[in-house]
């Protein structure tokens, strides 16, 4: 909130912002977060730095799924809770969390002008979600296929060859 209100012109208040509605969806102010993330869109859709900002709001609802799934674990036991997940499948919340965070993620890889970094993590992201959280792997492979098929192109993958 310091760098929002004491630097309003500085590039890194986009992601600052995001962060702020990542900490608004982790106390429960779902509402309040996509306003805010509604906001970021309408007020700077042309920042170098909004598909940062939008990675930081769908990483918001994915780590609140997480959470969810966590605190379940906890006061249940972890074998009881995953034997949970197997017979009836995830609490809806942590469903409901997971598309939020695709819903993001098809932000930056539909409407973005592709961001090195982000359009591929959104890809990556979005086939985890779709396999591990919502235990849909036929939707998750077009989204791994993106990665594989960008992997050597990209200056931000480790490892791979250079043309």
């Amino acid at each position: 909130q310091y760098i929002v209100d004491q630097h309003p012109k500085n590039e890194v208040v986009v992601p600052a912002k995001a962060r702020i509605g990542q900490i608004m969806i982790r106390r429960g102010d779902e509402q309040g977060a996509e306003a805010l993330f509604q906001k970021i869109l309408a007020d700077y859709k042309d920042h170098p730095r909004l598909a940062e900002a939008v990675h930081r709001m769908a990483d918001g609802y994915l780590d609140q799924a997480i959470a969810i799934e966590q605190d379940a674990a906890k006061q249940m036991g972890a074998a009881k809770y995953a034997q949970t997940v197997r017979e009836q499948g995830r609490p809806e919340a942590v469903k409901n969390y997971c598309r939020w965070a695709i819903e993001k993620w098809q932000i930056t890889i539909r409407e973005l002008p592709p961001a090195p970094r982000y359009t591929e993590q959104a890809w990556y992201f979005t086939g985890v979600v779709y396999r591990r959280h919502l235990g849909e792997p036929e939707k998750a492979l077009p989204y791994y296929q993106k990665v594989v098929d960008a992997w050597g192109r990209s200056t931000n993958t480790p490892g791979a060859p250079r043309p």
